[in-house]
C-alpha cells in the first residue's frame, strides 16, 4: 500500500515539474520535502504528529534482525542489478541522449516526456522501497523525516556518491551514514567533517567517488599541487582531458542509429 501511495505522488509530481531542468527541479524537490513535512504535523490525526507513529511492525518472517539485515541486503543488491540493467538498456541510452541534448532527441521523434516521467516513476519506486524498509527497521516513522535536512542529506550524499553511477549514491550513503553515527561519537561538530567532505570531492573529483574509480569523473584541477598523484589514484593521471563536447554527438549519433535500424 506504502509503494502504491508513493507512485501515485510521484506521478502527481511528475506532471507537476515535468519541464523543469537543473537547479529549478532540485529547488522544486527540496520544496516538495518541506510542503510534506508541514502536512505530516498538520495531519497530526494521521501521521501522530510531532510524536509521530510507534509500535510499525515487520512482517513475521523478518522478525529476526538478522534474517531482517540480510534481506535488505539482498534487495538493495537485486535493485542495483536491476537499475544497472535498466541504464544499459535501450531506455537508458535515450535517458542518456535526453540529458545530454533533449531538443535533439525530440526531432529524432522519440517523446522526452514520457521518457522523464517513466524514469521518475522508476525512481519514485525505489525510493518508496528504501523508505519502507527504513520505517521496518526503526518501527517508527516521524514528520522529521521530510524535513528540509533530510533532503539536503540525500542530495550530498548522491553528489558525494556520484551521479550517472548506480553505486555512487550507494557509497555516498554509507559515509554520509558513518560519518553521522561513527564520528558522531568522538567528534562533537561532525557537520563540519561532512562539509570538508563535500568540498573536496566537488573540487578534485567532480564525478563523485564512484565516478572517479570508474573512471568517468572529470580530471582534478591541474593548480592543485596534489593532483598528478590523484589523477594517478583515480586512474586518469596518463591520459589527455577527454573532450565533453564531443560525447554527446557521439551518444546521440549511436541513438539515431539504432533508431533507424529499429
Amino acid at each position: 500500500m506504502a509503494l502504491l501511495f508513493t507512485l501515485l505522488v510521484t506521478a502527481v509530481y511528475g506532471l507537476t515539474t515535468m519541464r523543469s531542468t537543473g537547479l529549478v527541479f532540485l529547488m522544486i524537490t527540496l520544496a516538495l520535502g518541506v510542503v510534506v513535512f508541514g502536512l505530516a504535523y498538520k495531519l497530526s490525526t494521521i501521521t501522530g504528529g510531532q510524536s509521530g507513529l510507534t509500535g510499525i511492525r515487520r512482517p513475521p518472517a523478518l522478525a529476526d534482525p538478522y534474517d531482517f539485515y540480510f534481506f535488505c541486503l539482498a534487495l538493495t543488491a537485486l535493485v542495483l542489478l536491476a537499475l544497472r540493467g535498466l541504464a544499459r538498456s535501450p531506455f537508458g541510452l535515450m535517458l542518456r541522449g535526453i540529458r545530454d541534448s533533449e531538443s535533439r532527441m525530440t526531432s529524432l521523434g522519440y517523446s522526452t516526456s514520457a521518457a522523464k516521467f517513466a524514469a521518475m516513476m522508476v525512481s519514485g519506486l525505489v525510493a518508496g522501497l528504501a523508505g519502507v524498509l527504513g520505517v521496518w527497521n526503526s518501527q517508527f516513522i516521524s514528520p522529521s523525516v521530510a524535513g528540509f535536512d533530510k533532503s539536503a542529506l540525500a542530495v550530498i550524499m548522491i553528489i558525494i556518491g556520484g551521479v550517472g553511477v548506480p553505486l555512487g549514491p550507494v557509497i555516498g550513503a554509507g559515509l554520509v551514514v558513518g560519518i553521522e553515527h561513527w564520528l558522531s561519537s568522538y567528534v562533537e561538530r561532525w557537520p563540519t567533517v561532512l562539509g570538508l567532505l563535500f568540498i573536496g570531492v566537488v573540487i578534485l573529483m567532480p564525478g563523485g567517488i564512484a565516478g572517479a574509480i570508474k573512471g568517468t569523473g572529470r580530471t582534478p584541477p591541474h593548480w592543485l599541487p596534489w593532483s598528478a598523484w590523484l589523477g594517478r589514484l583515480t586512474g586518469r593521471g596518463s591520459r589527455e582531458p577527454v573532450s565533453t563536447d564531443r560525447a554527446p554527438d557521439a551518444d546521440l549519433a549511436d541513438i539515431g542509429r539504432r533508431h533507424q535500424e529499429g
